[in-house]
């Protein structure tokens, strides 16, 4: 299933550049897409605010190509993906050790 998920996602107008994808919601929270596989359906996600807490989630692409994010409290997101930027690596990977 996680093989066909990524062969739909590289064969998507929604494709990730980078590991990392970040939209800054505000000053102090913003939500981070990664391209590392979650143990259920889709990818890791997190939202994250500057007091660092945050929830973690996994986001698919709906079938109207809008990035669809559960979260792990049970509520869910719907973003365009055009709100999404590439973020260097090095600036994200403290969310996932």
């Amino acid at each position: 299933m996680k093989k066909l998920l990524i062969g739909l996602l590289l064969m998507s107008p929604i494709a990730l550049a980078g590991e990392f994808q970040v939209h800054y919601m505000s000053e102090s929270t913003r939500i981070v897409l990664s391209k590392t596989a979650c143990s259920g359906d889709g990818f890791r996600a997190a939202a994250q605010n500057i007091n660092n807490t945050f929830t973690r989630g996994c986001w698919t692409v709906t079938k109207n190509n809008m990035i669809h994010i559960q979260w792990a409290d049970g509520d869910f997101s719907e973003f365009s993906p055009d709100i999404f930027n590439e973020t260097p690596d090095t600036e994200m990977k403290r969310v996932y050790k």
